[in-house]
């Protein structure tokens, strides 16, 4: 039975990248030293936690349950929580009053809340 992908060693991940860079194409070699640039730089921020969360859902069908990071009742609900957390991904989900938003970057680099829609609710539109 394969381990699951949050299951790793952060040290051990390297000499195996190593290996298999040896025996890569140029092109796959690239793609190896990105993610161990990738990885080594979630360590640098002391992200690997979270990264480690990710990786736990990361197989996971897409359902609503694992998309949808926060839910309100609220515009000012949702608003509020916005403010409080400036570093929030571009295209997280969150539903308010039953309607799924993502957030999303204004022009002027302010954070702001988009009318979205999962898969599910796409499903529902093609029924």
């Amino acid at each position: 039975m394969d381990s699951p992908l949050d299951d790793f060693e952060f040290d051990a991940l390297f000499p195996v990248m190593e290996r298999l860079s040896k025996a890569s194409s140029p092109e796959e070699e690239r793609v190896l030293r990105i993610a161990a640039y990738g990885l080594h730089y979630l360590h640098k921020l002391s992200m690997l936690d979270g990264f480690r969360m990710y990786l736990r859902d990361a197989d996971a069908p897409a359902t609503d349950e694992n998309l949808i990071e926060q839910e309100f009742v609220s515009m000012p609900d949702a608003r509020k929580w916005l403010s409080q957390a400036p570093g929030q991904n571009v295209g997280t989900l969150v539903r308010i009053a039953g309607r799924t938003h993502a957030v999303w970057r204004e022009a002027s680099g302010e954070l702001t809340l988009v009318p979205s829609l999962t898969p599910q609710d796409l499903e529902k539109h093609q029924k």
